[in-house]
């Protein structure tokens, strides 16, 4: 298990690193609920720190619970709904896209990294706008 986030992490990660610079963040999209219940988007980053004696830059831990993941067929829609716990959402495959309830539609891509919080109100609509399934890693941020 382990292992697998690993691998996950390092494929995730390689297309941010090149030989000529370093990121001193990765970029996230972060979901939430305002505080009417109204969805919208915001950016978000997750800072590295310092180099270390092995040469790596580590990002602060989030606290998680577990991990699941999740196959959307192609022409998958799921209506207005709320995530039921903040989740960390990685696409592992295909490509989805998400409205929100202030109107806002994003598509998310192979290698997206999303910070759902969205647990009041209506929510969001998801959508598979791929032809291959859409897999996606949830993380939750606390227990159910």
């Amino acid at each position: 298990m382990f292992r697998l986030i690993f691998l996950l992490i390092v494929t995730l990660l390689a297309p941010l690193v090149s030989s000529e610079s370093s990121p001193r963040a990765m970029p996230f999209t972060r979901m939430y609920s305002d505080g009417t219940g109204v969805s919208h988007f915001a950016e978000g980053e997750i800072p590295f720190g310092e180099e270390n004696a092995m040469g790596a830059r580590v990002s602060p831990f989030t606290s998680a619970t577990s991990i699941g993941y999740l196959l959307l067929p192609p022409g998958f829609t799921q209506d207005w709904s709320p995530t039921p716990i903040p989740q960390w959402v990685i696409v592992l495959a295909g490509s989805g896209e998400i409205e929100v309830q202030d109107g806002e539609v994003r598509e998310f891509p192979m290698g997206s990294i999303l910070l759902i919080e969205d647990t009041k109100g209506i929510g969001h609509k998801t959508r598979n706008i791929g032809t291959e399934p859409l897999i996606i890693a949830w993380i939750p941020t606390r227990a159910r």
